[in-house]
């Protein structure tokens, strides 16, 4: 080829195939599990990381496991600071090291990160994984959550149906937060995706707030990255309210946050863009009426401890409560599953997922062990207890 003006016409026109056909938004695999989102094709210079990374836009910085740091000999400085996943504040030791992130094909370079050693990324519900991507990386996009995908682009236009969803304004706190309704008073709630509840509700707010119903447990319902949750409450209003839409009977977590919290059932009834560098949500409303599996349950909950799983949370008046079942008891049996046997043979997250597939189910046999040591039998029947 020696006409050079066709030599480059011809290399344009290769370039401009190779950017349309590369398809924006970047779409980055999800993997859902217990409410939460988990990216799981991410690499850290260059390197794949086997394991999961949780979505959380309620935390402030992005977090790697320790054992990434010995997988791709990163050089990184201690530190101690403190460290916020949400409103609660604790001063931990980290290590502090600046990479490059890859999400699918979408690359952060040169992006700073905290570094946690496994104690601190232990979650009960969600364990075994090895990082957080926070609000630092998600602020830089404009991003929509489905079942299967986290979609990530820099341009609104690249949602071919934006004008299909309504407008609302973002405020910034170093997190993201939203205002909203429930019952009477008007709250700005932390938008949290590290939250697998719908709606969580500061407990100075109940003289205002017509509460329809509500009912109360005790234990430790949750537990984030840095605390435990001992929520004993949940309410019920007539109405929640977000711009010009509005949820039916809802029930929400009351809390002694300093915060209201929003968590990802929120998708449950809304399809959600967030476009966080102009500091605005879009949203499509897809459910009107509420429905929660956190009320519609035996009534406990489950928790790690030593080598034993226990019994951590009960709410009054379920199914578990009224058959006798206690605080601190040992689950032995669920269904026809060993609960040694499986602590012998499966990790953390293959036992939790399990467990969670058969509290799913509308009748379950379980057996305990007491504090006393005797061994019990109980068949329980899922109710609505809300």
């Amino acid at each position: 080829m020696n006409n050079p003006i066709k030599l480059i016409t011809t290399l344009l026109g290769f370039l401009l195939l190779e950017l349309t056909c590369f398809a924006t938004p970047y779409k980055i695999s999800i993997h859902k599990e217990n409410g939460l989102y988990f990216a799981t094709n991410i690499s850290i210079n260059n390197i794949p990381i086997n394991g999961r990374f949780l979505i959380d836009t309620g935390t402030e910085v992005s977090v790697i496991n320790s054992s990434i740091v010995e997988l791709t000999n990163l050089s990184y400085k201690k530190k101690v600071t403190k460290y916020a996943d949400g409103t609660n504040m604790q001063q931990i030791i980290v290590g502090e090291a600046v990479l490059n992130i890859s999400l699918g094909e979408l690359v952060t370079p040169k992006h700073k990160v905290d570094i946690w050693d496994n104690n601190n990324l232990d979650i009960v519900s969600v364990p075994n994984i090895v990082g957080i991507i926070g609000g630092d990386i998600l602020r830089k996009y404009i991003c929509k959550l489905t079942e299967s995908s986290l979609y990530i682009t820099t341009k609104l236009s690249d949602f071919s149906n934006i004008d299909e969803f309504s407008k609302l304004n973002i405020i910034y706190k170093d997190n993201p937060f939203i205002e909203v309704k429930f019952g009477l008073p008007i709250a700005t709630s932390l938008f949290d995706t590290g939250y697998n509840g719908f709606l969580e509700v500061n407990n100075m707010f109940l003289d205002y707030i017509p509460i329809v119903n509500s009912i109360e447990g005790m234990g430790v319902v949750a537990k984030t990255i840095l605390t435990k949750d001992t929520c004993c409450k949940a309410i019920k209003v007539e109405e929640f309210k977000i711009g010009n839409f509005s949820i039916k009977d809802p029930v929400a977590f009351v809390s002694n946050d300093k915060i209201w919290s929003i968590g990802t059932e929120f998708f449950n009834y809304f399809e959600t863009i967030f476009d966080f560098p102009k500091k605005k949500m879009y949203l499509k409303q897809i459910s009107k009426n509420f429905t929660s599996s956190h009320f519609y349950t035996y009534g406990f909950k489950f928790d790690y401890q030593d080598s034993d799983i226990i019994i951590s949370f009960l709410w009054n008046n379920s199914s578990a409560e009224e058959n006798g079942i206690k605080l601190g008891d040992k689950i032995l049996t669920l269904n026809n599953f060993d609960i040694k046997k499986l602590l012998q043979n499966k990790s953390k997250c293959e036992i939790s997922s399990l467990i969670r597939t058969e509290l799913n189910k509308e009748f379950l046999d379980i057996t305990i062990k007491d504090a006393s040591n005797k061994i019990k039998a109980y068949h329980l029947t899922k109710q609505k207890i809300i």
